[in-house]
């Protein structure tokens, strides 16, 4: 091909190798024997494997926070609402209720006050995911 000629092996060269045959009986207690070493093998691997992934991925992650009723919190605002310019947070607002068993969402209570937007006697209320609400310290409130 290309204007090169191939050079193939002579029948001298090629090695021929005969593979073992194996009965019935020999190989079930092959697999016997060598299956459970080597399902240890593979379980330890990726329990290995999982513990290292876990390592990579707690590394940067903040500790869960619980909250309570009561609490007083920021939260986020939503990328579509925030602007450059303004405050990221929006509150103070309290946590009303825990709203499922695994405590990530919550019912929101608003406790500031705007007069401009609404009347200051009707209560706001919003829920939110444990990701997008702040404790707020003790110092700010």
């Amino acid at each position: 091909m290309f204007g090169r000629k191939a050079k193939l092996p002579t029948l001298q060269e090629l090695h021929i190798t005969q593979y073992k045959t194996h009965t019935s009986e020999s190989w079930i207690t092959y697999l016997n024997h060598y299956l459970p070493l080597l399902h240890k093998e593979v379980h330890s691997s990726i329990q290995k494997s999982q513990e290292q992934q876990k390592k990579y991925y707690n590394k940067n992650r903040k500790a869960k926070e619980v909250f309570a009723e009561g609490d007083v919190v920021w939260k986020v605002k939503m990328k579509d609402t925030w602007k450059f310019a303004e405050a990221k947070f929006s509150g103070p607002w309290k946590v009303v209720k825990v709203l499922n068993e695994d405590k990530s969402a919550y019912k929101l209570e608003d406790l500031s006050v705007d007069k401009r937007k609404r009347n200051h006697k009707e209560k706001r209320f919003t829920t939110a995911n444990i990701r997008d609400i702040y404790r707020v310290k003790s110092s700010q409130y």
